[in-house]
């Protein structure tokens, strides 16, 4: 009953804090103190995983933006502090689908079915995605292999085509 849901829920909450803690306590931990310690520490970590300073085009992967960017001229005609709202918007645009089927009761429970929610997921982060990388296409293509039985022949193709 209800002792059992608030057990699991703390155990839960207590390993996603430890290992958060264990993660990044280092950098807080080993801050410099004349570069404002344990705050400009965490910031650094930040700045460099979501590195919007560089710009959308620092990488030439083939995804939306460099796409659309043949066309469109999305460098001349978008403001470079609008393009992580509008990356951002267009990867839950593009993951609207995959959430909606996968919420939707009464479906079959299946490894098909959630290799190719994962890898729809990824191939929306790749695609849609601020600063890809070209090692990025493992992401989408590594779900495919659990597909692998179901249709060898499509998943080679991918594969070879990522």
């Amino acid at each position: 009953g209800l002792r059992l849901f608030l057990y699991r829920f703390f155990s839960l909450a207590g390993s996603v804090i430890g290992t958060f803690l264990l993660l990044w306590g280092p950098f807080c931990f080993y801050g410099d103190d004349e570069e404002g310690g344990c705050y400009a520490g965490l910031v650094q970590i930040v700045k460099r995983l979501f590195p919007f300073s560089r710009g959308i085009f620092e990488d030439k992967v083939a995804n939306i933006w460099c796409s659309l960017h043949v066309i469109f001229k999305v460098r001349n005609k978008v403001e470079d502090d609008m393009m992580p709202k509008l990356s951002t918007i267009l990867t839950a645009i593009l993951l609207l689908p995959v959430c909606i089927n996968l919420m939707t009761k009464n479906k079959e429970k299946s490894i098909r079915r959630l290799g190719l929610a994962m890898s729809i997921s990824a191939f929306s982060f790749y695609l849609a995605g601020y600063q890809v990388h070209e090692k990025g296409i493992i992401f989408p293509l590594a779900p495919l292999s659990i597909l692998w039985f179901n249709n060898p022949i499509l998943i080679a193709w991918l594969q070879v085509f990522g």
